[in-house]
């Protein structure tokens, strides 16, 4: 008989998104040189062992919402293609690619092959991790590479806890109560927020724009100088373009918050979805410098940082997911949460030295968010060996991708401006 896991409270969470994106994270690694895509099903089959859910197709029938155990391996998960004529539009075909959660495996690595060199394209189910989870999978994966590759023994890696009853163990009961007694409703807060997207569910726009090394090296001394934080800065130069995009002087956005921080060290590597919201209300009026938005960005961000407010809808949730039926959940769900349309990650630092597939150089690399259906949208960031990349995925057409392209140069030439 085959083995089931149960669902967890995130997995039910991010199950219960699916109407607004396509669940899925990206993301790109691009390699001088090629891979061993033997010792890379290898790898994928043992990493199993520590994340099985990768392996598990997702059922839903009158036993409730669950993952069962299908013994899928690396055979099933990674693909080699060779690389054609226009590889920029065979990348994004292939990034754009699906997760059928019921029939296939919820991992899939497509090896885009040219004559000197590799990209790995990975796409991962949202319901299996977030971003920060994704990148310790990489790191996982790509450790586990390196010592097939060398002909080195693997333990076994040992399976982390998905669940969310570590991170409110560190709570006493009163520290609870005082959880969910917070002032905090996000969808009360949370406003509607158009760019004027038309989309187009079948056609796939998938951009990235880097900030190179010299660049982003200054303005990460400029927020240091500052006293900012690197996310402050670039966050503030999102919500400075959002506002000239839509003409609002005030701007309401959510920015996604890792639960972590509060687990123990030797549980924060867990690859899950541990994610919250802070919410930013941002006044923003024409002649305002940047210093002047950002400066009331970080204190807002500053006075949730001290709090645990964040925590009250996953509290809640969590709470009422294990007393009502599953039909009820949905509902639950709707009124706890709210998907903004509008919406910034920073995925933050990918570690170099934790993320090496053997002797192969990694010339780019950076993570995606799920691919969204207008109105929708959404930007990511990531660091990568002195480089930042923002990356926005959507479903939409040609006159779409001009206002997205657009967004994220004006996204980056705000953040040259902050240091004029």
């Amino acid at each position: 008989m085959a083995t089931s896991y149960e669902a967890e409270v995130y997995d039910l969470m991010q199950y219960f998104h699916r109407a607004v994106f396509e669940p899925s994270l990206r993301s790109v690694i691009r390699l001088e040189g090629h891979i061993d895509e033997n010792i890379l099903k290898k790898a994928v089959t043992l990493s199993t062992d520590t994340i099985p859910m990768i392996r598990c197709c997702f059922v839903e029938d009158q036993g409730g919402l669950y993952w069962l155990d299908k013994g899928f391996t690396g055979e099933d998960m990674v693909y080699v293609v060779e690389a054609g004529c226009d590889y920029n539009e065979q990348k994004t075909k292939l990034l754009a690619t699906s997760i059928d959660i019921y029939r296939e495996p919820q991992l899939k690595i497509f090896i885009l092959r040219e004559k000197q060199a590799d990209t790995l394209l990975f796409i991962l189910n949202h319901m299996v991790s977030d971003g920060a989870g994704l990148k310790e999978y990489l790191y996982l994966l790509s450790d586990i590479y390196t010592k097939c590759k060398n002909g080195e023994n693997i333990p076994k890696p040992p399976f982390v806890s998905r669940s969310v009853k570590p991170l409110f163990s560190t709570f006493g009961p009163l520290a609870k109560i005082r959880i969910l007694l917070a002032k905090y409703d996000f969808n009360k807060h949370i406003k509607p927020l158009d760019l004027g997207l038309e989309g187009e569910k079948t056609s796939p726009i998938l951009t990235s724009l880097q900030i190179p090394p010299q660049e982003f090296a200054l303005l990460k001394a400029w927020s240091k100088k500052n006293g900012f934080s690197l996310n402050d800065v670039i966050f503030t130069a999102f919500v400075r373009v959002l506002s000239k995009e839509t003409g609002q002087t005030r701007v309401v956005v959510p920015c996604p918050v890792d639960l972590r921080k509060y687990l123990a060290a030797d549980q924060r590597k867990s690859i899950t979805n541990l994610t919250s919201q802070f919410i930013c209300d941002i006044p923003v009026k024409e002649a305002d410098s940047f210093i002047t938005t950002v400066s009331e960005l970080s204190r807002q961000m500053k006075l949730q940082k001290n709090s645990t407010a964040c925590l009250k809808p996953v509290l809640q949730f969590s709470l009422l997911s294990g007393l009502l039926p599953l039909s009820a959940l949905p509902k639950v769900f709707n009124s706890l949460f709210t998907i903004p349309f509008v919406s910034f990650s920073n995925l933050g630092l990918v570690d170099s030295n934790r993320l090496r597939f053997a002797d192969l150089n990694i010339g780019e690399m950076y993570i995606g968010g799920a691919v969204r259906y207008a109105p929708y949208f959404q930007v990511t960031a990531t660091s990568y060996q002195g480089a930042c990349t923002l990356a926005c995925n959507f479903y939409g057409t040609s006159a779409d991708k001009i206002k997205i392209d657009r967004f994220l140069n004006g996204l980056k030439e705000e953040l040259k401006l902050a240091l004029t």
